[in-house]
Protein backbone atom coordinates (compact mmCIF):
# COMPACT_ATOMS: atom_id res chain seq x y z
CA UNK A 1 0.00 0.00 0.00
CA UNK A 2 2.78 2.43 0.90
CA UNK A 3 4.56 1.81 -2.42
CA UNK A 4 1.33 2.47 -4.31
CA UNK A 5 0.48 5.73 -2.58
CA UNK A 6 3.92 7.23 -1.89
CA UNK A 7 4.29 9.18 -5.15
CA UNK A 8 0.77 10.58 -4.94
CA UNK A 9 1.40 11.57 -1.33
CA UNK A 10 4.56 13.45 -2.26
CA UNK A 11 2.76 15.23 -5.08
CA UNK A 12 -0.10 16.19 -2.74
CA UNK A 13 2.37 17.55 -0.19
CA UNK A 14 4.05 19.59 -2.92
CA UNK A 15 0.73 21.30 -3.65
CA UNK A 16 -0.10 21.79 0.04
CA UNK A 17 -2.91 19.24 0.40
CA UNK A 18 -1.60 16.45 2.66
CA UNK A 19 -0.68 17.04 6.32
CA UNK A 20 1.28 13.81 6.85
CA UNK A 21 4.96 14.43 7.53
CA UNK A 22 7.89 12.02 7.03
CA UNK A 23 5.88 9.78 4.72
CA UNK A 24 7.99 7.17 2.90
CA UNK A 25 7.68 3.72 1.33
CA UNK A 26 9.55 1.83 4.08
CA UNK A 27 7.93 2.57 7.45
CA UNK A 28 5.02 4.53 8.91
CA UNK A 29 6.40 4.73 12.44
CA UNK A 30 7.88 8.19 11.90
CA UNK A 31 4.84 9.53 10.03
CA UNK A 32 2.68 12.07 11.81
CA UNK A 33 -0.51 13.89 10.80
CA UNK A 34 -0.57 17.34 12.36
CA UNK A 35 -1.76 20.87 11.58
CA UNK A 36 0.71 22.45 14.00
CA UNK A 37 3.74 22.76 11.73
CA UNK A 38 5.43 25.12 9.29
CA UNK A 39 3.91 23.06 6.48
CA UNK A 40 0.49 24.48 7.40
CA UNK A 41 1.71 27.97 6.45
CA UNK A 42 2.98 26.61 3.14
CA UNK A 43 -0.37 24.88 2.52
CA UNK A 44 -2.29 28.07 3.30
CA UNK A 45 -0.07 30.00 0.90
CA UNK A 46 -0.78 27.47 -1.87
CA UNK A 47 -4.52 27.64 -1.15
CA UNK A 48 -4.45 31.46 -1.11
CA UNK A 49 -2.73 31.55 -4.51
CA UNK A 50 -5.33 29.17 -5.92
CA UNK A 51 -8.25 31.16 -4.48
CA UNK A 52 -6.86 34.47 -5.75
CA UNK A 53 -6.15 33.16 -9.24
CA UNK A 54 -9.43 31.29 -9.72
CA UNK A 55 -11.49 33.93 -7.92
CA UNK A 56 -10.11 36.68 -10.13
CA UNK A 57 -10.82 34.65 -13.26
CA UNK A 58 -14.39 33.84 -12.20
CA UNK A 59 -15.12 37.44 -11.19
CA UNK A 60 -13.90 38.66 -14.59
CA UNK A 61 -16.25 36.24 -16.32
CA UNK A 62 -19.13 37.27 -14.07
CA UNK A 63 -18.44 40.93 -14.89
CA UNK A 64 -18.58 40.09 -18.59
CA UNK A 65 -21.86 38.23 -18.18
CA UNK A 66 -23.72 40.94 -16.24
CA UNK A 67 -26.94 41.60 -18.06
CA UNK A 68 -26.48 38.46 -20.22
CA UNK A 69 -24.54 40.58 -22.72
CA UNK A 70 -22.16 37.76 -23.65
CA UNK A 71 -24.82 35.19 -24.52
CA UNK A 72 -26.16 32.12 -22.78
CA UNK A 73 -23.21 29.95 -23.82
CA UNK A 74 -20.72 32.31 -22.16
CA UNK A 75 -22.86 32.34 -19.03
CA UNK A 76 -22.82 28.53 -18.95
CA UNK A 77 -19.03 28.67 -19.31
CA UNK A 78 -18.88 30.79 -16.16
CA UNK A 79 -21.09 28.28 -14.37
CA UNK A 80 -18.77 25.45 -15.44
CA UNK A 81 -15.73 27.31 -14.14
CA UNK A 82 -17.45 27.98 -10.81
CA UNK A 83 -18.52 24.34 -10.49
CA UNK A 84 -14.95 23.16 -11.17
CA UNK A 85 -13.61 25.54 -8.53
CA UNK A 86 -16.20 24.26 -6.05
CA UNK A 87 -15.23 20.64 -6.74
CA UNK A 88 -11.51 21.40 -6.35
CA UNK A 89 -12.19 23.22 -3.08
CA UNK A 90 -14.03 20.24 -1.60
CA UNK A 91 -11.33 17.85 -2.79
CA UNK A 92 -8.66 19.92 -1.04
CA UNK A 93 -10.74 20.18 2.13
CA UNK A 94 -11.42 16.42 2.21
CA UNK A 95 -7.77 15.54 1.64
CA UNK A 96 -6.49 18.02 4.22
CA UNK A 97 -9.15 17.22 6.83
CA UNK A 98 -8.78 13.48 6.20
CA UNK A 99 -4.99 13.35 6.60
CA UNK A 100 -5.34 11.63 9.99
CA UNK A 101 -7.73 9.04 8.51
CA UNK A 102 -5.39 8.49 5.56
CA UNK A 103 -2.54 7.71 7.94
CA UNK A 104 -4.90 5.40 9.85
CA UNK A 105 -5.79 3.67 6.58
CA UNK A 106 -2.13 3.23 5.59
CA UNK A 107 -1.27 1.74 8.97
CA UNK A 108 -4.33 -0.51 8.89
CA UNK A 109 -3.40 -1.70 5.40
CA UNK A 110 0.18 -2.39 6.52
CA UNK A 111 -1.08 -4.41 9.51
CA UNK A 112 -3.47 -6.34 7.27
CA UNK A 113 -0.70 -7.25 4.82
CA UNK A 114 1.40 -8.58 7.70
CA UNK A 115 -1.42 -10.51 9.40
CA UNK A 116 -2.83 -12.03 6.20
CA UNK A 117 0.49 -12.69 4.49
CA UNK A 118 -0.56 -10.62 1.47
CA UNK A 119 2.24 -10.09 -1.06
CA UNK A 120 1.57 -7.14 -3.34
CA UNK A 121 3.32 -6.38 -6.63
CA UNK A 122 6.73 -4.74 -6.43
CA UNK A 123 5.60 -1.81 -8.51
CA UNK A 124 2.40 -0.32 -9.88
CA UNK A 125 2.18 1.28 -13.30
CA UNK A 126 -1.59 1.30 -13.82
CA UNK A 127 -2.14 4.41 -11.71
CA UNK A 128 0.43 7.06 -12.59
CA UNK A 129 -0.84 10.59 -13.11
CA UNK A 130 -4.36 11.85 -12.48
CA UNK A 131 -5.78 15.31 -12.46
CA UNK A 132 -8.31 15.04 -9.66
CA UNK A 133 -7.39 14.68 -6.01
CA UNK A 134 -10.52 12.64 -5.34
CA UNK A 135 -9.80 10.36 -8.27
CA UNK A 136 -6.13 9.94 -7.35
CA UNK A 137 -6.57 8.94 -3.72
CA UNK A 138 -9.86 7.03 -3.79
CA UNK A 139 -8.88 5.04 -6.89
CA UNK A 140 -5.46 4.28 -5.46
CA UNK A 141 -6.95 3.05 -2.17
CA UNK A 142 -9.73 1.06 -3.88
CA UNK A 143 -7.22 -0.59 -6.21
CA UNK A 144 -5.32 -1.87 -3.19
CA UNK A 145 -8.51 -3.03 -1.44
CA UNK A 146 -9.51 -4.85 -4.63
CA UNK A 147 -6.20 -6.72 -4.59
CA UNK A 148 -6.80 -7.67 -0.95
CA UNK A 149 -10.26 -9.02 -1.82
CA UNK A 150 -8.98 -10.96 -4.82
CA UNK A 151 -6.38 -12.58 -2.58
CA UNK A 152 -9.18 -13.76 -0.27
CA UNK A 153 -11.19 -15.03 -3.26
CA UNK A 154 -8.15 -16.97 -4.47
CA UNK A 155 -7.68 -18.47 -1.00
CA UNK A 156 -11.33 -19.56 -0.93
CA UNK A 157 -11.15 -21.04 -4.45
CA UNK A 158 -8.16 -23.14 -3.44
CA UNK A 159 -9.78 -24.23 -0.19
CA UNK A 160 -13.22 -25.48 -1.26
CA UNK A 161 -12.17 -28.15 -3.83
CA UNK A 162 -9.70 -29.66 -1.33
CA UNK A 163 -12.39 -30.64 1.23
CA UNK A 164 -12.75 -34.45 1.15
CA UNK A 165 -13.20 -35.51 4.81
CA UNK A 166 -14.72 -34.32 8.08
CA UNK A 167 -11.28 -33.43 9.47
CA UNK A 168 -10.56 -31.33 6.44
CA UNK A 169 -14.06 -29.82 6.76
CA UNK A 170 -13.31 -28.64 10.31
CA UNK A 171 -9.98 -27.21 9.16
CA UNK A 172 -11.72 -25.54 6.22
CA UNK A 173 -14.27 -23.95 8.57
CA UNK A 174 -11.42 -22.36 10.52
CA UNK A 175 -9.84 -21.08 7.32
CA UNK A 176 -13.16 -19.71 6.08
CA UNK A 177 -13.54 -17.88 9.38
CA UNK A 178 -10.09 -16.38 8.81
CA UNK A 179 -11.17 -15.23 5.36
CA UNK A 180 -14.32 -13.71 6.86
CA UNK A 181 -12.28 -11.80 9.43
CA UNK A 182 -9.94 -10.57 6.70
CA UNK A 183 -12.85 -9.37 4.58
CA UNK A 184 -14.36 -7.54 7.57
CA UNK A 185 -10.97 -5.86 8.08
CA UNK A 186 -10.97 -4.82 4.42
CA UNK A 187 -14.48 -3.46 4.89
CA UNK A 188 -13.26 -1.34 7.81
CA UNK A 189 -10.50 0.06 5.58
CA UNK A 190 -13.11 0.84 2.92
CA UNK A 191 -15.16 2.72 5.51
CA UNK A 192 -12.12 4.87 6.29
CA UNK A 193 -11.84 5.75 2.59
CA UNK A 194 -15.54 6.64 2.57
CA UNK A 195 -15.17 8.87 5.62
CA UNK A 196 -12.37 10.77 3.89
CA UNK A 197 -13.99 11.30 0.51
CA UNK A 198 -17.75 11.24 1.14
CA UNK A 199 -18.29 15.05 0.70
CA UNK A 200 -15.98 15.15 -2.32
CA UNK A 201 -17.83 12.24 -3.97
CA UNK A 202 -21.13 14.10 -3.59
CA UNK A 203 -19.60 17.30 -4.98
CA UNK A 204 -17.78 15.60 -7.88
CA UNK A 205 -20.79 13.59 -9.04
CA UNK A 206 -23.08 16.62 -8.96
CA UNK A 207 -20.45 18.77 -10.67
CA UNK A 208 -19.96 16.14 -13.35
CA UNK A 209 -23.65 16.22 -14.30
CA UNK A 210 -23.54 20.02 -14.63
CA UNK A 211 -20.26 20.00 -16.58
CA UNK A 212 -21.48 17.31 -18.98
CA UNK A 213 -24.78 19.10 -19.64
CA UNK A 214 -23.00 22.39 -20.31
CA UNK A 215 -20.38 20.69 -22.49
CA UNK A 216 -23.03 18.98 -24.63
CA UNK A 217 -24.92 22.26 -25.06
CA UNK A 218 -21.81 24.30 -25.93
CA UNK A 219 -20.62 21.65 -28.40
CA UNK A 220 -23.67 22.54 -30.54
CA UNK A 221 -23.51 26.32 -30.17
CA UNK A 222 -19.85 27.28 -29.71
CA UNK A 223 -16.69 26.08 -31.43
CA UNK A 224 -14.10 28.57 -30.13
CA UNK A 225 -10.97 27.22 -28.33
CA UNK A 226 -12.17 28.03 -24.80
CA UNK A 227 -15.33 25.97 -25.26
CA UNK A 228 -13.36 23.08 -26.77
CA UNK A 229 -10.94 23.06 -23.83
CA UNK A 230 -13.87 23.08 -21.38
CA UNK A 231 -15.53 20.22 -23.27
CA UNK A 232 -12.29 18.22 -23.23
CA UNK A 233 -11.99 18.75 -19.48
CA UNK A 234 -15.59 17.59 -18.98
CA UNK A 235 -14.87 14.47 -21.05
CA UNK A 236 -11.76 13.75 -18.99
CA UNK A 237 -13.70 14.15 -15.72
CA UNK A 238 -16.38 11.82 -17.07
CA UNK A 239 -13.81 9.12 -17.90
CA UNK A 240 -12.22 9.46 -14.45
CA UNK A 241 -15.60 9.14 -12.74
CA UNK A 242 -16.57 6.12 -14.86
CA UNK A 243 -13.27 4.43 -13.97
CA UNK A 244 -13.85 5.16 -10.28
CA UNK A 245 -17.41 3.80 -10.41
CA UNK A 246 -16.32 0.61 -12.20
CA UNK A 247 -13.57 0.04 -9.65
CA UNK A 248 -16.02 0.58 -6.80
CA UNK A 249 -18.46 -1.83 -8.44
CA UNK A 250 -15.68 -4.41 -8.80
CA UNK A 251 -15.24 -4.26 -5.03
CA UNK A 252 -18.92 -5.06 -4.66
CA UNK A 253 -18.61 -7.84 -7.24
CA UNK A 254 -15.80 -9.54 -5.33
CA UNK A 255 -17.74 -9.39 -2.08
CA UNK A 256 -20.84 -10.83 -3.77
CA UNK A 257 -18.68 -13.73 -4.91
CA UNK A 258 -17.67 -14.36 -1.30
CA UNK A 259 -21.16 -13.82 0.09
CA UNK A 260 -21.93 -17.49 0.62
CA UNK A 261 -18.93 -17.85 2.94
CA UNK A 262 -18.75 -14.44 4.57
CA UNK A 263 -21.39 -11.77 5.08
CA UNK A 264 -19.92 -8.29 5.70
CA UNK A 265 -21.49 -4.96 4.75
CA UNK A 266 -21.67 -3.81 1.15
CA UNK A 267 -18.22 -2.96 -0.24
CA UNK A 268 -19.21 -0.31 -2.79
CA UNK A 269 -18.19 3.26 -2.05
CA UNK A 270 -21.11 5.47 -1.03
CA UNK A 271 -21.61 9.22 -1.15
CA UNK A 272 -23.00 9.42 2.37
CA UNK A 273 -26.40 7.73 2.26
CA UNK A 274 -27.39 9.44 -0.98
CA UNK A 275 -26.23 6.81 -3.48
CA UNK A 276 -23.67 4.08 -4.18
CA UNK A 277 -20.90 4.24 -6.77
CA UNK A 278 -21.85 1.38 -9.07
CA UNK A 279 -22.91 0.82 -12.67
CA UNK A 280 -26.61 1.76 -12.18
CA UNK A 281 -25.39 5.20 -11.06
CA UNK A 282 -23.89 5.76 -14.52
CA UNK A 283 -27.27 5.01 -16.11
CA UNK A 284 -29.03 7.46 -13.79
CA UNK A 285 -26.45 10.18 -14.46
CA UNK A 286 -26.71 9.63 -18.22
CA UNK A 287 -30.48 10.09 -17.96
CA UNK A 288 -29.99 13.33 -16.02
CA UNK A 289 -27.52 14.63 -18.60
CA UNK A 290 -29.89 13.88 -21.49
CA UNK A 291 -32.84 15.49 -19.67
CA UNK A 292 -31.01 18.69 -18.76
CA UNK A 293 -29.45 18.95 -22.23
CA UNK A 294 -32.88 18.73 -23.86
CA UNK A 295 -34.15 21.44 -21.50
CA UNK A 296 -31.21 23.71 -22.32
CA UNK A 297 -31.61 23.19 -26.05
CA UNK A 298 -35.37 23.81 -26.02
CA UNK A 299 -35.24 26.90 -23.81
CA UNK A 300 -32.36 28.70 -25.54
CA UNK A 301 -32.44 30.79 -28.67
CA UNK A 302 -28.72 30.37 -29.33
CA UNK A 303 -29.07 26.86 -30.76
CA UNK A 304 -32.03 27.88 -32.92
CA UNK A 305 -30.08 30.85 -34.24
CA UNK A 306 -27.06 28.62 -34.98
CA UNK A 307 -29.18 26.09 -36.87
CA UNK A 308 -30.90 28.83 -38.89
CA UNK A 309 -27.52 30.34 -39.77
CA UNK A 310 -26.15 27.00 -40.99
CA UNK A 311 -29.32 26.40 -42.97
Amino acid sequence: MQRTFIWYARLCRLFGCLYISNINDKTLKTCKASWKSIYTLYALACLAMLVIFEGYSILNKIGCNVGWNCGFGKFLGTISHSVCAFEVFWSIVCLAHGSTRILKFLRGAADFEVSSGFMGPRSTVTLLFYESLTYVSSTCFCEVLLRYLKAQVTALDKLLPAITSRVELRDAAARIETIRVNVCTINELKNIVNEIWCPALVASSGSLVVLTCVAMYRSFTELHPEAMVANSYAAFCLLCFVDMVLLSDDLGGEIRYLHDAVDPDDMCLTAGRFFRLDRPLLVAMAGSVITFTVILVQTSGDLKHTMETKA
